[in-house]
């Protein structure tokens, strides 16, 4: 169980390097944040001096912002944007054994660290 929340601890870190060169690039390219609605040829062809197709990109992320405003209410609040949740946020869920139908239920803890595991 560590060693996969361990996997799954370094490829967030490495998710979150990646999304920081790229708004490195949008900033040198002076497209902000709308560098994630460009392909990776439109980024590739514009490091390399052509244009970047400004206008298909703003009717991209506009097609975004119209398409999440239609399924963003339907996502849980820790899956709302990146900030964090407030202190004092109350979660409520529910845990499957796998290949057994019973639900449990109880109250969950965040760990911060994995000293609890080790310990």
């Amino acid at each position: 169980m560590i060693l996969r929340e361990e996997q799954r601890f370094y490829w967030q870190k490495t998710l979150a390097f990646q999304r920081s060169l790229a708004l490195r690039l949008g900033r040198l390219l002076s497209l902000g944040d709308s560098i994630f609605f460009a392909t990776f040829d439109e980024l590739r062809l514009a490091v390399g001096g052509a244009p970047l197709p400004v206008e298909e990109i703003t009717r991209r992320k506009a097609e975004f912002s119209r398409l999440e405003r239609t399924w963003v209410s339907h996502y849980p609040p820790f899956l709302r944007g990146n900030q964090p949740l407030p202190k004092g946020t109350n979660w409520r869920g529910s845990a499957r054994t796998a290949g057994e139908s019973r639900v449990a239920r109880g109250p969950a803890r965040v760990l911060l660290t994995r000293a609890i595991l080790t310990a």
